[in-house]
């Protein structure tokens, strides 16, 4: 008995020391975005170490990296994402590192969506490619028209339980 109760403890103060540790600390400092944001938008999506895999005709894109959005002219906050893209167009069988993805968000119900938490997919916006009139989002990098995708919001720990994490930055 006195053996399980010990164990109990040590198991619930471990509990407690993985949770205060996965929590990230907050501050009152702000820092630089690691991207601009285009004059007009209203966010910028910023992955910058994708992996691609193919197999067959199938190809997949899966990252992490960052959502920025702007709140005023000099304020911006930065929280975690998840990226998943895919398209028909591999070739063969691998897994290799792919280009960088910027997205440009100009859409304000796809902002809104991403400060709450909620999954964008790419088929319920007008998705445009740089050097056109831009869309609700439009493709500054990495990704092309012919690409669906899928951006989450968060990353996988225990801090991300308890709401999107931001992080307040100077634009």
């Amino acid at each position: 008995m006195k053996f399980n109760l010990n164990r109990c403890r040590l198991l619930s103060v471990s509990m407690i020391i993985v949770s205060m540790l996965s929590l990230s600390a907050c501050s009152s400092a702000t820092v630089k975005a690691p991207v601009s944001i285009p004059e007009d938008a209203l966010g910028v999506v910023f992955i910058d170490s994708p992996t691609v895999g193919s197999l067959l005709y199938l190809r997949g894109i899966a990252g992490k990296g960052e959502f920025i959005r702007k709140e005023s002219h000099d304020l911006c906050y930065r929280s975690a994402l998840r990226i998943a893209a895919g398209d028909f167009n591999g070739e063969g069988i691998s897994i290799k590192d792919a280009n960088t993805i910027v997205l440009a968000v100009y859409d304000p119900k796809a902002i809104k969506r991403l400060k709450e938490g909620d999954e964008i997919v790419s088929e319920d916006y007008d998705i445009s490619v740089s050097g056109e009139p831009h869309g609700d989002i439009e493709i500054i990098s990495g990704l092309s028209l012919s690409q669906g995708f899928v951006l989450n919001p968060g990353e996988w720990s225990l801090s991300f339980l308890f709401g999107i994490n931001e992080e307040r930055i100077s634009c």
